[in-house]
């Protein structure tokens, strides 16, 4: 008779070790990266872009209909904005870096941080670097502020997920 093995829900992994860094600067995505390279030991490197796409939706300048309590709708489409990403990744450390850019061609990845030029996610075991990280980053020229975001705040937060 073949043996039955009941798997529980504690035998897998359900989410993986991941923190994002969000980080205002006025220097280009390559030169911050140069800079993560140099000082911080990391091998960025440019992939490709992450597309994000958002519905837009224009409105017509027509009162509100108060029966309906809505507006009626003139042109809708979705918008695909293109992100500027980089990636390293540490085998030995089983870990992954991504530093996206927020701001793209046509859209924000998070549009209610328009503050954040760019998101660093770290995804597996050295996600626990991540404030020597952000310490790391506040010493560069050019950096306004680097913090680690909390990820349940973030609205867009699947477009971060590669």
């Amino acid at each position: 008779m073949p043996e039955i093995h009941k798997l529980r829900l504690d035998d897998f992994e359900t989410e993986e070790d991941c923190v994002v860094i969000g980080i205002n600067s006025n220097q280009p995505s390559c030169s911050l990266c140069w800079h993560l390279n140099k000082y911080g030991g990391f091998n960025f490197t440019r992939i490709d872009d992450v597309i994000v796409e958002s519905f837009n939706k224009k409105i017509t300048q027509e009162p509100i209909n108060l029966f309906t309590n809505t507006q009626h709708e003139i042109d809708s489409k979705i918008i695909k904005s293109m992100h500027g990403t980089y990636r390293f990744e540490n085998e030995e450390m089983f870990s992954e870096y991504y530093l996206f850019e927020n701001k793209g061609t046509l859209s924000y990845i998070e549009p209610k941080m328009r503050e954040v030029d760019y998101f660093i996610e770290i995804i597996g075991k050295e996600s626990e670097k991540a404030a020597e990280i952000v310490r790391l980053i506040n010493s560069f020229q050019n950096i306004g502020f680097a913090f680690i975001s909390n990820i349940d705040s973030l609205i867009n937060k699947h477009h971060l997920f590669v």
